[in-house]
């Protein structure tokens, strides 16, 4: 009888300490959840003030929107719906650019940098 009773002591701790360890990480993971949301939250931010960069009448802060519209989509946190975003973004800028007869080199270089790693293709 004090062998079943030592057996059944031993699963209560067991228990216990399976359980706590599963809260922790239950804790743990929740945590790095809302630090990924946070820091994507912060991306979309981003991606709104160089958005509203890059279609500025003026044409150095549009081309410093751009810039960063490039710099972001390349950060981890931009997934494909992000990145298709700001390629939007990036496309808008090249329609307006070109109905206004600016210099297609130049449009073309601002689609280039958007492909792949944001390196102009060669």
């Amino acid at each position: 009888m004090e062998a079943l009773q030592a057996v059944l002591t031993g699963f209560a701790v067991v228990g216990a300490w399976l359980s706590a360890l599963l809260a922790w990480r239950s804790g743990a993971r929740a945590t790095v959840q809302r630090e990924v949301q946070g820091k994507r939250e912060e991306w979309w931010r981003r991606f709104q003030w160089s958005t509203e960069l890059a279609l500025d009448e003026r044409e150095n802060r549009a081309q410093s929107g751009a810039a960063l519209l490039r710099v972001i989509r390349r950060s981890p946190l931009a997934e494909y719906p992000e990145r298709d975003a700001v390629r939007a973004v990036l496309d808008s800028m090249l329609g307006e650019t070109q109905a206004d007869g600016a210099d297609s080199a130049n449009t073309e270089y601002v689609l280039d940098r958007t492909e792949g790693d944001g390196e102009p293709e060669s």
